[in-house]
């Protein structure tokens, strides 16, 4: 199957869990967050970046208000031109957000962390391979541009629909492995 096509179908499996099966959905949810909480990487961070989730991607929003309660600066990606991505302060839901050209909430202001340092960045996905970490993504390329010019430390979470450890695909030139995936 293409990456395309492996993606395809694993969004469908992702809106059709958010949608039937939220509470199946929670569960498996918590039971990660637990596994990144005890894990050196999220201990060791001072500074995390993390995605406002949509409703069909695992929910960050635990995560964000866990990092908060916990000191840790966090950062939320805001995308730029040239597809590239920035990591921005942030502090609340309540902060000015606003949706992109992608239907995506960040930040509606242009104050980029200097040099883009994080100690982690929680990477989401489509497609997880467990066997080699290799990650599908939503098809624009923004992360494994940031990931390869910044190089953070890198987890990415996911859910039983996402593990496509079955799937074969090729990456492309562009295509960056993630140092650690937890599932449930």
């Amino acid at each position: 199957m293409s990456k395309q096509e492996i993606r395809e179908k694993t969004i469908l499996k992702m809106a059709d869990l958010a949608k039937n099966k939220p509470l199946e959905k929670k569960r498996q949810e918590l039971v990660i967050i637990d596994k990144l909480l005890r894990s050196e990487e999220w201990q060791m961070a001072s500074s995390v970046g993390l995605t406002i989730s949509q409703s069909i991607e695992f929910s960050t929003s635990d995560l964000l208000l866990i990092a908060l309660e916990q000191k840790k600066k966090v950062y939320v990606p805001k995308t730029m031109p040239e597809r590239q991505l920035a990591f921005l302060p942030y502090l609340s839901a309540e902060q000015g957000l606003i949706k992109s050209s992608y239907g995506l909430l960040e930040p509606s202001y242009d104050k980029a962390l200097e040099n883009n340092e994080l100690d982690l960045v929680i990477v989401p996905g489509v497609g997880f391979n467990l066997n080699n970490n290799q990650r599908i993504g939503f098809g624009g390329g923004y992360y494994d541009r940031f990931i390869a010019k910044y190089q953070p430390r890198t987890v990415s979470l996911c859910l039983d629909v996402q593990n496509v450890t079955s799937e074969q695909w090729l990456d492309n030139q562009f295509d960056i492995k993630i140092n650690k995936i937890l599932t449930v």
